[in-house]
């Protein structure tokens, strides 16, 4: 099952495992339609799950995400608590 992210605190009984954090990273010039905020935020939690799948965690909870961009990309820094849930 993969790793949830949510930016809600966890619902439920579990482990504090770690604080996780991720960037997202996308560029594209002008005659390319210019980068794309999904694609930057789709590679953020990819990035951001697979930190929490090698602590063993269930779900990353309590995530923020900042986003900073020019004309020719946009990056997404991303954290969270890694949770097992009990």
């Amino acid at each position: 099952m993969p790793v949830t992210l949510s930016t809600a605190p966890p619902d439920a009984p579990h482990e504090v495992l770690d604080i996780v954090g991720a960037i997202g990273t996308t560029t594209g010039g002008a005659f390319s339609g210019g980068p794309r905020l999904s694609d930057a935020l789709d590679d953020c939690k990819v990035n951001l799950r697979a930190r929490a799948e090698e602590l063993g965690a269930d779900a990353v909870v309590s995530c923020g995400f900042e986003t900073t961009y020019d004309s020719r990309s946009i990056n997404i820094a991303a954290y969270g608590t890694a949770v097992k849930w009990r």
